[in-house]
């Protein structure tokens, strides 16, 4: 992956994204799946058969943990079919979702949320997105979604939501 020694890291979750150069797999891993007494701790054998160097890197925007609940809908559903999910945590770059398993669902696919906020007036945002990382939390999926082109309306209400 990387020649340079990684950064260090000063995440609370302790996770990291490992992509292997050879076949571009990509991987979300925990702090304690490395061997920290080993010669080199931060390496990552690939599924391909190639060993990858983890760079532990500092996420793009800060993220702040929220308890809202949101629906979406795949931009390719035909049917238009309403999933509910919990909002884990939000930036001012995505936000990750917690939803029951959903079939054909995959990286890269477009989607419409409506974030229901919890203030008095229970306003509702509708943001677009897409889907750059799936990981699987059993019985539920994780769904990293990254914001596509928000206007300034929908930054100024997400603001107190992102802001600590």
């Amino acid at each position: 992956m990387d020649e340079n020694p990684p950064p260090t890291d000063d995440s609370q979750s302790k996770t990291f994204l490992v992509k292997c150069d050879r076949c571009g797999a990509t991987k979300e891993l925990h702090l304690s799946d490395f061997e920290l007494d080993a010669d080199d701790p931060f390496q990552y054998a690939c599924a391909c058969g190639n060993t990858c160097r983890a760079v532990l890197s500092q996420p793009r925007a800060l993220r702040k943990t929220i308890d809202l609940i949101c629906s979406f809908k795949r931009v390719s559903d035909s049917r238009k079919v309403d999933q509910f999910a919990d909002v884990l945590d939000i930036s001012a770059s995505g936000m990750r979702i917690q939803a029951d398993p959903i079939k054909n669902i995959a990286e890269g696919e477009a989607l419409t949320v409506t974030i229901l906020l919890n203030k008095k007036e229970k306003t509702k945002v509708e943001l677009c997105g897409v889907i750059r990382r799936i990981i699987e939390d059993n019985p539920r999926l994780v769904l990293g979604v990254e914001f596509q082109a928000l206007t300034d309306d929908q930054r100024r209400v997400l603001a107190p939501y992102v802001t600590a």
